[in-house]
């Protein structure tokens, strides 16, 4: 049996520590004999808080994490770093791989948001030929019916950047940093800034993966199933999706305050095996405490102001009454006098 170290690279803010942690535990519950290297790149966490400790209660002895700040790579161009819908800036960590880990041969990038469910020896070993990177084709594109239209990249050959393996000799030979640095600038115009940029300067340098490796779960079948007739690539992402290696939560809809969105049980299959889901069962439980108490609040304030309501109608009632017979009174003592 030849062992191996096999780096794996993700990129995390306290936000998505939880989600860090969840894809961690499942990257390695599914390894075998291997080791596994994990570098975690941020952007100035606080390595003394209780939820840094949750991650690295993770490590065994054959995984280690090992946390890496790459404000110093990026300091001087922050200020372009463009963030957009649900993605921050720590999107763009992904582009120092090959400048951080240069004597490494190959480099695993991981989202946050995935469940790795395959060994990722696997994806490993896969061979990259010439090329620089390794990456899966982005259905949400491919079903789009026109293409965006600043990208100069054929959709059917855009990839999604949240499996990548970096070919890191070559990725530091064709400069890929200092050529996204560069082009910086034209992210402001983008959909996905780091991930558009990344397919614009890679084309025609990606091996494309099998979907399995990275079924995106933000996709709508719906929009897919009726396009399978028309072209095959689609009958191959359907058949991938009955065997994932790795599911990728891609859309801000999150599995962590979505229970019921698509595969989120495989989610939090492994995310109750971290430290972070006594928070998260408790949370629930208070939430859903207030929420009885606001619901019983909310109805007895329903119920004072029925209350108040029938109290001023008899009130009025009586009011009226008086009002009346004092009427009546006196229309009876003017008839008298006449």
């Amino acid at each position: 049996m030849i062992f191996m170290t096999i780096p794996v690279v993700f990129s995390s803010n306290q936000k998505y520590l939880p989600y860090l942690a969840t894809a961690i535990c499942s990257l390695i519950s599914n390894a075998r004999d291997e080791k596994l290297a994990i570098f975690v790149l941020h952007n100035g966490l606080d390595l003394s808080h209780k939820d840094i400790k949750k991650v690295n209660n993770l490590q065994t002895d054959k995984a280690k994490i090992e946390w890496i700040d790459v404000r110093k790579y990026l300091d001087s161009v922050k200020n372009n770093l463009v963030e957009i819908h649900h993605f921050s800036k720590e999107m763009y960590n992904r582009i120092l791989i090959p400048k951080i880990f240069p004597d490494f041969e190959k480099v695993i990038y991981l989202d946050c948001d995935i469940v790795v469910k395959c060994n990722i020896r696997e994806l490993y070993e896969i061979d990259l030929e010439d090329k620089l990177v390794a990456a899966v084709p982005d259905i949400g594109q491919q079903i789009q019916a026109n293409q965006e239209p600043f990208l100069v990249v054929d959709k059917n050959k855009y990839f999604n950047s949240g499996v990548i393996v970096f070919n890191c000799p070559k990725l530091v030979e064709f400069q890929l940093f200092e050529k996204f640095l560069e082009n910086l600038k034209e992210c402001k115009n983008f959909t996905f800034p780091d991930q558009d940029l990344l397919n614009i300067l890679l084309e025609d340098k990606v091996h494309y993966l099998d979907y399995s490796y990275n079924i995106q779960q933000g996709v709508n079948l719906y929009e897919v199933l009726p396009l399978t007739a028309i072209n095959p690539i689609f009958k191959r992402y359907l058949f991938s999706i009955q065997e994932p290696k790795i599911i990728h939560f891609t859309s801000n809809k999150k599995p962590l305050n979505s229970a019921s969105y698509d595969c989120a049980f495989i989610w939090h299959s492994y995310f109750s095996k971290t430290e972070f889901y006594d928070d998260y069962f408790f949370e629930r439980i208070r939430q859903d405490v207030e929420k009885i108490s606001q619901s019983k609040l909310f109805i007895w304030q329903i119920k004072a102001k029925l209350m108040k309501k029938k109290r001023d109608y008899y009130r009025g009632k009586v009011s009226r009454y008086f009002e009346n017979k004092k009427l009546i009174e006196k229309i009876q003592t003017e008839k008298d006098l006449q």
